[in-house]
């Protein structure tokens, strides 16, 4: 009252029968729940939503997937379906850089070697290699029409050129040296494009897991009991949770390591696939989940890896709450664009990346 609030007399018979201890922090959440609402008279309903008697109905819990690879997935085989694949990026890297102001003044590498010009001049194409010798790095650039080597001189452009990969997409501004060869002035790499922020309309949680390796026996299976037995609980933000998106890695898998089955609980890729159900199970129907593969995952491990296949386990596929994507996919939770990538490519990246 002192808050400017009126209470329902149902609530206030309500509160009488809760345990005196716990009184005074329900009342707190309450007050300050309400307050963020603008809504000053507090009902049976609150409480029971709070205590989580009942699923609060004016939480938005929409959501729709908008890329998922699971159907697209095709082969390009030999060497006309790995042309295809680095063409098909040198072609959507070039769009994006195309952006700059600079990309007025590219030309192609096949152009800039006939050139006879003392201007600077900009270049894009594939990493094809990069070789650090003494106070110096070479880098190989390919487009469509061909080769080019340069040198970057330049400490801190070196640091810049240490850290790409090979096959990365990079422009390049160049010059010539005095010995005819190409030296690298500036390394430009394509911007990721401007996205309007979006917000949910109502105060809602997504809950993001990843690496759950469930069949394994390091599997924390206390500790993701607990956390299902905390999605049910009264707690203000569990009981605003509406979205669980678990990123890859749901099972442990069988063979993916030499001696798994020693440190296996469940031998099966079934009878892992068949614990997770038990597990999901315990989790409110009113949250939705979003499961993609990892590298552990059965099915297809080349990525864009599609769902993990039906016929493993049909019993995820058919819950109404689960949704089984590819990796990676993008689901957008009441309006909230959400990428997620499982992110196994970062193994190949460490071994070739300085730092």
């Amino acid at each position: 009252m002192n808050k400017g609030f009126q209470i329902h007399p149902n609530a206030f018979k309500f509160l009488e029968n809760v345990d005196v201890k716990k009184l005074e922090k329900i009342i707190k959440e309450i007050v300050r729940e309400k307050t963020k609402q603008k809504l000053f008279q507090i009902n049976q309903d609150d409480l029971e939503v709070y205590l989580g008697i009942k699923e609060d109905q004016t939480l938005q819990n929409d959501h729709k997937i908008t890329f998922d690879p699971t159907l697209k997935i095709t082969t390009g085989e030999g060497v006309k379906g790995y042309n295809a694949l680095f063409a098909s990026r040198f072609s959507k890297l070039k769009r994006i850089i195309s952006d700059r102001p600079e990309s007025r003044m590219l030309k192609t590498i096949t152009s800039v070697k006939s050139a006879k010009s003392d201007d600077d001049m900009y270049v894009c194409g594939l990493v094809t290699s990069r070789i650090t010798e003494r106070n110096i790095t070479k880098l190989v650039l390919e487009d469509p029409s061909g080769l080019f080597e340069g040198i970057v001189f330049d400490t801190e452009l070196q640091k810049v050129a240490g850290s790409l990969l090979n096959d990365q997409f990079i422009m390049a501004r160049i010059g010539v040296g005095k010995n005819s060869g190409y030296i690298i002035k500036d390394l430009i790499s394509p911007d990721i494009p401007d996205q309007a922020t979006n917000r949910s309309e109502t105060e809602t949680y997504a809950v993001f897991l990843s690496d759950l390796h469930i069949g394994s026996k390091y599997f924390m299976e206390e500790e993701f009991t607990e956390f299902v037995s905390w999605l049910s609980s009264p707690d203000p933000i569990a009981r605003k949770i509406r979205f669980v998106l678990i990123g890859g890695d749901l099972v442990d898998g069988v063979g993916i390591y030499p001696n798994q089955d020693k440190e296996l609980v469940c031998q099966t890729i079934e009878e892992q696939l068949k614990k997770v159900e038990e597990l999901i199970d315990r989790v409110p129907n009113y949250i939705k989940i979003f499961i993609m593969p990892g590298n552990h995952d059965p099915g297809r491990r080349a990525l864009p890896q599609p769902a993990i296949p039906k016929k493993y386990n049909s019993g995820l596929w058919e819950r109404e709450n689960v949704f089984m994507v590819g990796n990676p996919a993008v689901v957008s939770l009441n309006g909230v664009k959400v990428m997620m990538f499982h992110g196994q490519s970062i193994d190949d990246i460490v071994k070739t990346t300085p730092g």
